[in-house]
């Protein structure tokens, strides 16, 4: 049965919105939280009844994560709180790289990488440049191997 063809009274995101999050199942919140979601948003909120269903919908939450390749250092999770009669976990997807460890990345290329290769830093961004794509791809080994605490994307802009 599509979501259409049910009464809107009965309708997921309208039983949300006049009823709470009390009123959906655990999967149906998490439904429509990955389904659609707030763009620009970059916190997720999750309620359960039990601590446990808390838990696995976070689990839940990561491994959708996963399959759209995005890195389980980018998401950060609290631990679950009591909040009356549900269990609230919130967590935070990190989007770009900070300025110290964008320092630490532009140290680490300048220490171990060819000598060929210059870096700067633009906003939340590393941009990395040489004239050889070797080296290029030298870098980008170096950086797999070194255990950072951010998540890394490669994008060529060629």
């Amino acid at each position: 049965m599509a979501l259409d063809d049910l009464p809107e009274t009965d309708r997921p995101r309208e039983r949300l919105y006049f009823k709470g999050p009390t009123a959906l199942a655990d999967a149906e919140l998490l439904a429509l939280q990955l389904g659609s979601g707030m763009r620009g948003k970059d916190a997720v909120e999750v309620a359960a009844s039990t601590e446990e269903r808390a838990k696995a919908a976070i689990d839940v939450f990561k491994e959708k994560l996963i399959r759209r390749d995005i890195s389980m250092k980018a998401f950060d999770a609290d631990e679950p709180q009591a909040s009356g009669k549900t269990y609230k976990v919130s967590g935070t997807i990190k989007q770009g790289i900070s300025s110290e460890d964008a320092k630490k990345i532009t140290k680490l290329i300048r220490d171990e990488g060819p000598k060929g290769v210059k870096t700067q830093i633009q906003g939340d961004e590393v941009r990395v440049s040489s004239k050889k794509r070797d080296d290029l791809q030298a870098v980008i080994a170096l950086l797999k191997k070194a255990d950072l605490d951010v998540a890394l994307q490669f994008v060529n802009y060629r």
